[in-house]
């Protein structure tokens, strides 16, 4: 095991915070709706005499027309809060129902043990490993010309690959910039999806359906089928949307077309098995370890299995540009000194885990009127570093001959 400890520090999950929750938008619509009914309701009484004069400035005297403009401005303000605080209130229910129905024992047949076991070092060391954090500037150009996406050929020529997309539930910037990235031009992305990402309607359907538990999938014999439902014809050039992956609509465009993204929403006491059977499936299995701490132990676990059961030369690491390196490099050695004895990276040569930085933090300001400016931060998507970064990876998979 790595010596000490290090902490992640809060550069390293400052990515969280970029966009606010269903729960934070809900709070804010209801914070301010209630300021606005306030002032709504202020100059409506101002207006009609009964505001007290103790409360009234010397030298204010506002016209009735003028009262009228901000009861009616305040108004509307406080409808369009009210709209917000209802669709984000519905979102945010429904992710909390969704959560409490993926623990249920209910909808599960035989619930398997999800405890997140110890981490311990294993009594026969693991090779070294070498792990390597390669910025933009550093990923090899493409070298190749670039094709529209087929069912035999990918953007770069070669055969589509299964990529898994490993990653916090709760970054949502992230869900969002993977999607819109260049993963989808090289071939079928799988992922588990999150409670965030259910909506209403589906909750809904399930409901009047009179078995809920349709919602998830409970067991290997249902995740196999919905794997086989995966289409096999990749979608074309254009724009596209995605309303089911993240909790909020993501939309790409795509210059050479994609491949279909498959989101597959488990059940808490299968999520384990379920990822097992998808790194069984991955030609590349991609972990994003941008906001990762080491609290979240349900990466932490999935980066665990990832060392345990497929060769280091098929998974990919990410983090953004805030990441902390040591941080990462602790947790990745940790987990490599912890790896099971069937793992096959246990070999005599030394390995090498390769983390890419992929997007960026795009700084903008608005003048607020007062003399000061109010900076909003924004994670970009950047189609072709990521690009790039794909193509290393597809390469590295192919030079050192471990596609499945």
């Amino acid at each position: 095991m790595p010596k000490g400890n290090v902490k992640a520090g809060y550069s390293q999950k400052s990515v969280l915070m970029l966009e606010p929750t269903r729960a934070a938008n809900t709070i804010s619509a209801i914070v301010f709706g209630t300021l606005a009914a306030a002032v709504a309701i202020a100059a409506l009484a101002y207006r009609q005499g009964s505001w007290p004069e103790a409360w009234t400035p010397q030298n204010f005297h506002p016209s009735e027309q003028t009262l009228l403009i901000v009861a009616g401005v305040a108004a509307f303000f406080m409808l369009l809060c009210l709209v917000g605080a209802i669709f984000n209130g519905t979102r945010w229910r429904t992710a909390n129902q969704i959560k409490r129905l993926s623990t249920d024992a209910r909808f599960s047949a035989a619930m398997p043990d999800t405890a997140l076991p110890a981490l311990r070092p294993s009594a026969d060391p693991p090779p070294e490993l070498a792990v390597t954090f390669v910025p933009p500037r550093k990923v090899p150009k493409i070298r190749v010309r670039l094709q529209r996406v087929t069912a035999d050929a990918n953007i770069v020529g070669h055969r589509p690959l299964h990529i898994v997309y490993l990653r916090l539930f709760d970054n949502q910037p992230r869900m969002r910039t993977f999607i819109q990235g260049a993963w989808r031009e090289f071939g079928y992305v799988h992922l588990l999806r999150s409670a965030t990402s259910v909506t209403r309607a589906e909750l809904r359907t399930a409901k009047s359906s009179g078995d809920v538990s349709h919602l998830f999938v409970k067991n290997p014999a249902e995740f196999q089928t919905a794997l086989a439902q995966l289409p096999r014809e990749p979608t074309p050039k254009g724009r596209h949307t995605f309303k089911r992956l993240g909790p909020t609509t993501i939309k790409v465009r795509d210059p050479y077309g994609s491949y279909p993204v498959q989101g597959t929403l488990c059940h808490g006491g299968f999520w384990k098995e379920a990822v097992d059977m998808l790194l069984d499936r991955a030609d590349l299995a991609v972990i994003d370890l941008s906001g990762y701490t080491d609290a979240n132990e349900g990466t932490r676990y999935e980066v665990q299995r990832v060392v345990d059961r497929m060769p280091i030369e098929r998974v990919v690491f990410l983090e953004d540009e805030r990441s902390k390196n040591k941080f990462l490099e602790f947790e990745l050695k940790r987990a490599w000194n912890s790896m099971l004895p069937t793992s096959p990276n246990r070999r005599p040569t030394p390995c090498t885990a390769v983390v890419f930085q992929t997007d960026r933090f795009q700084r903008s300001s608005t003048d607020t009127g007062s003399g000061q400016e109010q900076v909003h931060i924004r994670l970009i998507a950047q189609r072709r570093p990521s690009r790039r970064v794909v193509a290393a990876a597809q390469d590295r998979l192919e030079r050192s001959g471990s596609m499945r």
